[in-house]
């Protein structure tokens, strides 16, 4: 039996990874709302590669898995 792949997305999809980056923003002190898309991005890269064990520990967004579990 030839075997399935499933391909998914996970930021956004089922990782809340802006939620994460907020989070590390707070704690150091920046504002959560960084307007102008080049100082978020600069922002997330620093953290990024501070943190290089973020993608872990992302937390699920509500109802992510279950759903998940059904489309395979």
């Amino acid at each position: 039996m030839k075997k399935k792949i499933f391909y998914l997305d996970m930021d956004g999809v089922i990782a809340d990874f802006d939620k994460a980056i907020d989070n590390h923003i707070f704690k150091i002190g920046q504002s959560g709302n960084l307007p102008v898309y080049e100082t978020r991005s600069a922002k997330v890269h620093a953290i990024c590669q501070a943190n290089d064990q973020i993608f872990h520990d992302l937390p699920v967004i509500e109802g992510a898995i279950e759903a998940t579990k059904k489309t395979i």
